[in-house]
């Protein structure tokens, strides 16, 4: 393995690594078998930059338009997703890169059985303004959004413990 796969893995790793006690996976990094572009790719909001990724999908996707009515909605992420309250807190933000240092909310972890991860993380949602992190509801075929908790703040409740 060469030093830029190494430094790679490591990015990767710290960016998308969960606690140990909470059952959050790692975002398809043991598919890596090539290391992402390199290369910078300007979505449609002309602040954000974003590594771009599209076969591993490692980046949110650009915000897609629900309806007309979501565009004032701030109950609504960028991607559709509906808000569920949590333990998170408002961080603003105007990069990706500024939420890097987030976690999901206590409630969000671990995960319950009815959800799944999206693949990006904590992230900064453009029309919220803030860091979230988004879930797929299983049940429902839905997705919903939180907003993070800052590093030094998080927590993960044991399964076992803790109701």
């Amino acid at each position: 393995m060469s030093f830029v796969s190494v430094w790679i893995a490591f990015v990767f790793l710290t960016l998308f690594a969960c606690h140990p006690s909470c059952g959050q996976r790692i975002s398809r990094i043991h598919s890596i078998k090539e290391g992402p572009a390199q290369k910078l790719k300007e979505s449609k909001s002309a602040q954000f930059l974003l590594p771009v990724s599209e076969k591993l999908g490692y980046f949110p996707p650009e915000c897609s338009r629900i309806s007309p009515n979501s565009d004032q909605d701030l109950l609504i992420s960028c991607h559709g997703g509906q808000f569920q309250q949590s333990s998170g807190l408002r961080q603003p933000c105007r990069t990706h890169a500024d939420c890097y240092s987030s976690r999901e909310p206590y409630e969000w972890c671990p995960l319950e059985e009815d959800y799944l991860w999206t693949d990006w993380g904590c992230h900064c949602d453009p029309k919220i303004g803030s860091c979230i992190i988004e879930r797929h509801f299983k049940t429902l075929s839905s997705l919903e959004w939180t907003f993070c908790t800052p590093t030094r703040e998080f927590r993960c409740r044991s399964p076992i413990n803790d109701p």
